[in-house]
């Protein structure tokens, strides 16, 4: 009952958190992609998916009332339980107080 006699001042203390993948496309990685293949065309026919795309996962922290911060994950990261605690700890603490 408690929440519900505080509404507002229990949504000022959330903090949520939306992760999503953005892709982007690089041409110009492309077409390097493609010099390097033609000249190791047999290494080519084992890696033909290469298309220049780059994909990055993304953070977004909301309070109620704003966005609090945006985290882009390194690549090559692993994101688990330790590493969002770190990110929280080292990133989104610092901006709450």
């Amino acid at each position: 009952m408690h929440i519900f006699s505080n509404g507002e001042a229990f949504l000022a203390s959330t903090l949520t958190v939306d992760g999503l993948w953005l892709h982007s496309h690089d041409p110009e990685l492309k077409c390097q992609i493609a010099e390097w293949y033609s000249a190791v065309s047999a290494w080519r026919k084992s890696h033909t998916n290469s298309s220049g795309a780059l994909k990055v996962m993304y953070f977004v922290f909301f309070s109620s009332e704003e966005v609090v911060l945006h985290h882009a994950v390194q690549p090559h990261t692993s994101v688990n339980d330790t590493y969002c605690a770190v990110v929280l700890h080292d990133d989104v603490w610092p901006v709450l107080h």
